[in-house]
C-alpha cells in the first residue's frame, strides 16, 4: 500500500470504486499487485490441494467479452446460472468457476500466515 501511495497516481486508478472496469478484475488498477494476490492464491493452491482449474477466479468473461452492451446483465445471470448447473457434472465441476468473475473481493489466507522462512537449498559440491 505504501509502494502505491508514493506513485501519486490518481485515487480512481488504484482504489475499489464498487463498480467494474472492462479489465480483467474489478477492483480497479493495482489491486493484485497491492494485495499480492496471485503469490497469496497460489500458496492456497499448494497448501490445500485446490485442484480446480478456475480457484479464486478475477476474470469476468462477461465482462471482458461485452463491456459496454446493454445485455451485459442478462448474460452475466445466465453464465452464473450455467456455471452453477454443470458444476453437478463430474467433468465439469474443475471448470465452473470459469463462466463468471468474483462477486465480491476473493478471501485469501492472512499475509502473517505464509511462510517467512524458506527451506535452504544444501550446499553445493565443490568441484576440482
Amino acid at each position: 500500500a505504501a509502494l502505491i501511495a508514493g506513485l501519486d497516481l490518481p485515487p480512481e486508478w488504484t482504489e475499489w470504486t464498487g463498480k467494474p472496469w472492462p479489465t480483467s478484475y474489478p477492483y480497479a488498477y493495482l489491486w493484485p499487485a497491492a494485495s499480492l494476490f496471485f503469490w497469496r492464491r497460489d500458496h492456497q493452491l499448494v497448501s490445500r490441494g485446490v485442484r480446480e482449474a478456475c480457484y479464486l477466479n478475477l476474470y469476468d468473461l462477461v465482462e471482458l467479452g461485452l463491456p459496454y452492451s446493454s445485455y451485459k446483465a442478462s448474460v452475466r445471470w445466465f453464465a452464473g446460472w450455467l456455471g452453477s448447473g454443470l458444476s453437478w457434472l463430474p467433468w465439469f465441476h474443475n471448470y465452473a468457476g470459469c463462466l463468471s468473475g468474483p462477486l465480491s473481493e476473493p478471501i485469501l489466507d492472512p499475509v502473517e500466515e505464509l511462510p517467512t522462512v524458506f527451506p535452504t537449498m544444501p550446499p553445493q559440491r565443490q568441484y576440482l
